[in-house]
């Protein structure tokens, strides 16, 4: 290997090193607005569910047990976890209008886009809805970011971006119907 060979490729690795070792502020990338849409959505709908459940009871009676709650899930304060409801819940509602007003615009784009594939103002349009409802989503994350600080922001994006669901967190109790037996009566399954 020739002396200028080895000049160039030390180089490059000292600009390298040099360039990771400056890197300043948080190794996480910015928030992924994707992500956020979908996590927003299951914290309206784990609020839903939560809500429509109402009591915990056992054999018809109610119990000292209490339900599964966003705190438990995701590890935030109840504080925390009535600011993310209200974001949430808002960012919901927001995307929504945004589609509603949208709609027309959504469908003729899509329209002509089937008739010609290479229409690029529909093109255009429909990327001009998909950026503001990226926006909605990324306003609202900054909202979460500057209510919540950055440490604690972090415990959250940490939880976004494992991929947990909350649903999954939320098991809905299934009624199962006793198979009936000759006699008439149910079978039961001995314990």
């Amino acid at each position: 290997m020739g002396s200028a060979q080895r000049l160039v490729l030390a180089s490059g690795l000292i600009c390298g090193l040099w360039h990771g070792l400056c890197q300043t502020g948080s190794t996480q990338s910015a928030p992924d607005a994707t992500l956020y849409e979908k996590f927003f959505r299951q914290i309206v709908r784990f609020e839903e569910i939560k809500d429509a459940l109402g009591t915990v009871v056992l054999n018809g009676q109610p119990t000292d047990l209490r339900q599964f709650t966003l705190r438990d899930a995701t590890g935030l304060t109840d504080q925390e976890s009535r600011v993310l409801n209200a974001l949430a819940s808002g960012c919901e509602d927001k995307l929504r209008s945004s589609y509603d007003r949208a709609r027309p615009l959504i469908f003729a784009a899509r329209l002509r886009l089937i008739e010609s594939e290479s229409d690029a103002q529909a093109a255009q349009q429909l990327k001009e809805f998909d950026d503001e409802q990226r926006q909605i989503v990324l306003a609202h994350v900054q909202q979460l970011k500057a209510s919540f600080g950055d440490s604690r922001f972090n415990v959250l994006d940490a939880f976004v971006r494992s991929g947990k669901q909350l649903d999954s967190f939320l098991p809905l109790p299934k009624k199962k119907a006793a198979a009936p037996v000759a006699d008439g009566g149910t079978s039961r399954q001995p314990k």
